[in-house]
């Protein structure tokens, strides 16, 4: 548990302090304008998309990029237990 509260607090005082390190998760402001060549957010999504780099729109309607994205590192992904597969209760008959 004290580890995801770290996690969210190394990424709280990145965003609001601005500073870069190396483990941050996605693209500063400073990088996706140099990545896209463009400062509106508008054009930075067009650019994004004629270049198919992945990414998402948070709620200020900004472009965020997953640094994996861009650094052509695999994405750590955890792997989850195999659903049932749901079956009715009802017999078919």
């Amino acid at each position: 548990m004290s580890s995801i509260l770290e996690s969210r607090a190394r990424v709280f005082l990145v965003v609001h302090s601005g500073k870069l390190s190396d483990c941050d998760m996605f693209l500063s402001p400073q990088e996706l304008v140099q990545l896209t060549g463009r400062k509106v957010k508008a054009k930075q999504i067009q650019a994004l998309r004629s270049m198919a780099v992945p990414f998402f729109v948070n709620a200020l309607g900004q472009p965020v990029v997953a640094r994996v994205a861009v650094e052509g590192r695999t994405p750590v992904v955890s792997e989850r237990a195999p659903r049932a597969v749901w079956q009715p209760r009802v017999v078919v008959g």
